[in-house]
């Protein structure tokens, strides 16, 4: 989903690797890629963009046969779009791998909606693809264009007992939803999500926050294809989240203008660099500092300011 940099992944970038945020914040390089389909990338977003559009006519109060018909022409435009991008047919029946992903993503989501439907018996949507904007506070420390925080929740619930959940649905063929649905509750996420609400719409306070996945798996049946880890929000929580955030913006704006070379925070043997089982893709900027100027222009694009 778009971001405006200055969310989640900005903050997370940063702690990862400062070069890795260096190049891909600073500088706005990325490597250069043949415009290919890939799969995971396109599934994922046209199932989400497919759910929103199922909980939106939910809380229009649409019937269910009506939100579902919208969930399956969103998904249909979706994918359309994101195929035409790179000149792939999602028709053409030419990608085994594609096409079966495809199939197995329009079965969960058809099993999603049945329980989608009853489970929206007794919650009610507050917000689906919420947009917000937090301030950090006007320190001396802190560069003005820092202070920001932007947020999206994917879905604002008011349970059957009266509070607020903030759920962000995910897609994944782990096989173990629960596990990857603990990694993201380690991670300060979540607290931003509800920091947000907080501030937005003071007189609903959120005390809990859903990651719910949807395994894009051939076991359609399994009980594992669908998951939800629940966590509870207190407000001691967020003023901490919210001081460590400041923290966190305060030492970007100390290093803002630093070089990448100066920065040595990736020293851990298969740390970042490996972080998500593949090399980073600015790997090569760091194993051949000599030449990394002449590999930019070769192998990477650099935004244009």
């Amino acid at each position: 989903m778009p971001s405006s940099g200055l969310g989640n992944s900005f903050n997370t970038d940063y702690t990862r690797c400062q070069r890795y945020f260096y190049y891909k914040h600073r500088r706005g390089i990325e490597r250069k890629r043949d415009a290919t389909l890939q799969p995971a990338l396109v599934i994922g977003t046209c199932v989400h963009e497919a759910l929103a559009q199922y909980l939106v006519g939910q809380a229009l109060e649409y019937g269910p046969d009506e939100c579902l018909q919208g969930m399956r022409n969103t998904w249909q435009l979706a994918l359309e779009r994101e195929c035409d991008g790179v000149g792939y047919d999602p028709y053409s029946a030419t990608d085994d791998d594609f096409d079966a992903r495809c199939q197995v993503a329009e079965a969960v989501m058809e099993a999603w909606a049945v329980q989608q439907w009853e489970r929206g018996n007794d919650e009610t949507t507050l917000a689906v693809e919420w947009d917000a904007v937090g301030w950090l506070p006007n320190h001396d420390y802190i560069l003005p264009h820092l202070y920001q925080m932007t947020f999206r929740a994917d879905h604002v619930v008011r349970l059957s007992d009266g509070t607020v959940c903030i759920r962000d649905w995910k897609t994944t063929r782990a096989p173990s939803p629960q596990t990857e649905a603990r990694n993201y509750l380690m991670t300060d996420q979540h607290l931003g999500y509800a920091w947000a609400w907080q501030r937005a719409h003071p007189e609903d306070q959120v005390y809990t926050v859903e990651y719910a996945f949807l395994r894009l798996h051939p076991k359609v049946s399994s009980k594992d294809a669908f998951h939800i880890e629940r966590r509870d929000v207190f407000p001691e929580q967020l003023e901490d989240w919210y001081e460590r955030m400041a923290a966190l913006r305060g030492d970007m704006s100390g290093k803002w203008d630093d070089a990448a070379v100066a920065w040595q925070q990736n020293r851990i043997a298969h740390g970042p660099c490996m972080m998500y089982g593949r090399a980073c893709e600015y790997a090569p900027l760091c194993q051949r500092p000599w030449d990394r100027e002449q590999q930019i222009r070769e192998h990477y694009q650099e935004r244009e300011e």
